[in-house]
């Protein structure tokens, strides 16, 4: 079933000790056919993000989306976040939903500093801002696709679908690479 991301309601603040996230796998396969013709949401080949890890790009529109990770999940942990970089060479656009078959609720979320200085994890209202000729990241601790309630663990090696919506480019599907539960952690 796939469960798409609302813009209405929300679960308020959760506690960042409740997120599972994930990374780009070191190898990436081409899932294109060569006799499929080209539509608005094309793959190819990336060598290596920032985290030197090899990964897809995505496009639609004016939009790029490179390598779409996620951490393995703890455990039995029934959360986990995606990330990714999206590039923007046209006008502002607006990330707005996100939906996939792992998971009972997907959200676009961010993380805040509370007033007790407790690091918390919000809904993003009205979707992620894409700025025009710009670069958005979606990363570990700022960013990140929202997955509760996780059909199964998030396995290290395994991807995963994911439609993207934007306010302006429409939709893509990427695959979103499963790391190590450690991946993208300072010093990893």
């Amino acid at each position: 079933m796939t469960t798409p991301f609302s813009l209405a309601g929300g679960l308020g603040a959760v506690a960042l000790s409740l997120a599972v996230l994930t990374a780009p796998a070191a190898a990436c396969e081409l899932h294109q056919a060569d006799a499929t013709p080209p539509t608005a949401a094309q793959s190819t080949l990336h060598t290596a993000d920032a985290h030197g890890t090899a990964g897809h790009h995505y496009t639609v529109g004016d939009l790029t989306i490179t390598a779409p990770w996620a951490r393995a999940s703890a455990g039995m942990a029934r959360a986990g976040a995606a990330f990714m970089t999206i590039e923007n060479v046209g006008p502002d656009d607006r990330l707005v939903a996100a939906s996939a078959d792992v998971s009972a609720r997907i959200e676009l979320h961010t993380h805040i500093m509370s007033a007790d200085g407790v690091m918390q994890m919000r809904e993003v209202e009205g979707g992620i801002e894409i700025s025009a000729n710009g670069e958005t990241r979606l990363e570990p601790g700022g960013l990140h696709v929202m997955f509760m309630g996780l059909e199964a663990p998030f396995v290290e090696g395994t991807r995963f679908p994911l439609t993207l919506t934007f306010e302006q480019a429409g939709e893509v599907t990427v695959e979103v690479e499963v790391l190590s539960p450690t991946a993208g952690a300072h010093g990893s």
